[in-house]
């Protein structure tokens, strides 16, 4: 049982200018990642949610709050019924 989340640049420039600024890898690499982006970019709709990263703050924010609601799904809570039985006096 697992959520699925994909991240998207906010534009394909910026992820370009991510790339050069982290200064990691060369520009053969770079090139290539940047070729590549298109057929993974385009795998968005296979996941559960899509996160845009325009600004770091927000975009971590925002996959804390789709981990924490997993976590609170009803199916994940073992446990649950047992407690909700003993709320209704029935356990």
């Amino acid at each position: 049982d697992m959520a699925s989340i994909f991240v998207l640049p906010p534009s394909m420039a910026e992820l370009e200018r991510r790339l050069r600024a982290r200064a990691l890898d060369d520009e053969r690499v770079i090139k290539g990642r940047m070729a590549k982006a298109g057929d993974e970019l385009s795998h968005w709709p296979e996941y559960d949610y899509v996160v845009v990263n325009d600004n770091l703050a927000r975009a971590f924010t925002d996959v804390r709050a789709i981990l924490l609601a997993e976590r609170l799904r009803r199916e994940r809570q073992t446990g649950l019924s047992v407690s909700v039985r003993r709320l209704l006096g029935k356990a």
